[in-house]
């Protein structure tokens, strides 16, 4: 007979299958795997504890106090990474597997925070292979905390602006790159030379920066392992015969977003201008005028004619090159240049008053006149700041007369 009681028994039992199915949203009921931890972490809002089974992907190398270790683990329905200062964590190695005991908690910007408390039945096994992934499988989601291995050409290598423990190589195939971070801590610091233009398999762990002060979102390679202690092996070495390269303004009537990014070009000129010591100003033996940045090389001296080597590189106005390599080519004829008279008012505004750029003076000899406000600098990185019209403006400068608060002109 179904009577009242049993309608009540019923109802308490589905209100409780119903609070207990909420999992992620229900106080005290922990989540028993890696795919639903990722949910509740792709979620606004929602804390929860979990007890999960999991093999390690990424383990911590070393002992470093300083440093709070990191680990990747995963099952079968997914995977995540964590940081946590629980003792265990320093003895994990890749192809262990246990039970992680912990919780997801929100800092201040509502970002889910995976917490550890304990590791038990730890199994020591094999560490696990890395899945050959393309460039559009990483930037999907769908590798998310998965240990990877792509291959690329190293395009650029250049330290973190903000943390100098770190480097980031930029891996280049076809039209798309693919950046990877490289912690230094007790490892050797990788110059350009070391790699640059080569092709390399990187392995490592595929991570999503959720969330940063100075960053937008995106995805990377990091927290590199095998097959050997950085985590890159050389493919192909790079292929510095500039014979072998085709001329930059073959590109010249292309889309931006159909270059071969993976692929070195050539332009021969003569050098018009060098600042901070890594930029040249190239006028092409075509006529057009080319931006060349050097990675790792002495500048050649102004006024020289050479050969340039490097990435092609477009800044919605010009087309340069990157991560330059250069040798002395044939001289080209090198006539005074026309000098037009100008003054910075007209470099900087139309005749309406409105602020624009005179991109049509792009590479041109020009005179201005002005009052020297500072002085800074040695050799071509030498520097002053020029009043004239109203206007601070910083100029490259070779007199070595220039004082601040005299009169100077320049061309």
């Amino acid at each position: 007979m179904f009577d009242c009681r049993h309608r009540a028994i019923l109802g308490a039992a589905v209100a409780f299958l119903a609070f207990a199915g909420r999992g992620a949203d229900a106080a005290g009921t922990a989540l028993t795997n890696c795919r639903q931890v990722v949910e509740l972490s792709a979620r606004p809002t929602g804390e929860a504890s979990f007890a999960i089974r999991a093999t390690v992907s990424f383990a911590p190398k070393g002992n470093r106090p300083e440093i709070t270790p990191s680990a990747s683990i995963a099952d079968g329905t997914g995977a995540l990474s964590f940081s946590s200062s629980f003792p265990g964590v320093r003895d994990l190695r890749p192809g262990d597997t246990a039970r992680f005991d912990g919780s997801i908690v929100r800092n201040q910007y509502g970002e889910a925070i995976v917490t550890l408390s304990n590791i038990t039945d730890l199994v020591h096994g094999p560490a696990p292979t890395p899945k050959d992934a393309s460039f559009d499988e990483i930037k999907s989601g769908r590798l998310d905390d998965r240990l990877v291995r792509a291959t690329g050409v190293v395009r650029a290598l250049f330290d973190d602006d903000i943390d100098p423990n770190w480097q980031f190589l930029v891996l280049a195939k076809d039209s798309q790159i693919l950046y990877v971070a490289r912690q230094i801590y007790g490892n050797r610091r990788l110059t350009a030379r070391d790699l640059l233009g080569a092709t390399v398999a990187v392995t490592g762990i595929c991570q999503h920066n959720r969330h940063s002060l100075m960053r937008p979102p995106y995805r990377r390679i990091d927290r590199l392992v095998a097959p050997d202690s950085n985590g890159i092996a050389r493919v192909r070495s790079a292929d510095t015969n500039f014979a072998h390269a085709p001329e930059l303004s073959t590109l010249a009537y292309h889309l931006p977003e159909s270059f071969p990014l993976d692929r070195r070009y050539r332009a021969r000129g003569r050098v018009l201008a060098a600042w901070n010591g890594d930029t040249v100003l190239l006028r092409t033996a075509e006529g057009p005028v080319v931006r060349a940045h050097f990675a790792d090389c002495a500048l050649p001296d102004v006024g020289s004619s050479v050969e340039v080597l490097g990435f092609p590189e477009y800044n919605l106005f010009t087309l340069g090159l990157t991560s330059c390599l250069w040798r002395k080519a044939t001289p080209m004829p090198t006539p005074e240049p026309d000098v037009t008279n100008v003054t910075v008012r007209a470099l900087l505004e139309d005749k309406a008053g409105h602020a624009k750029a005179n991109v049509r003076l792009h590479g041109r000899a020009i005179r201005l006149e002005g009052t020297v406000q500072s002085t800074r600098g040695e050799g071509l990185d030498r520097r002053l700041v020029l009043s004239s019209g109203g206007f601070l403006v910083p100029e490259g400068y070779t007199p070595a007369t220039a004082g601040v608060g005299g009169s100077v002109e320049l061309w």
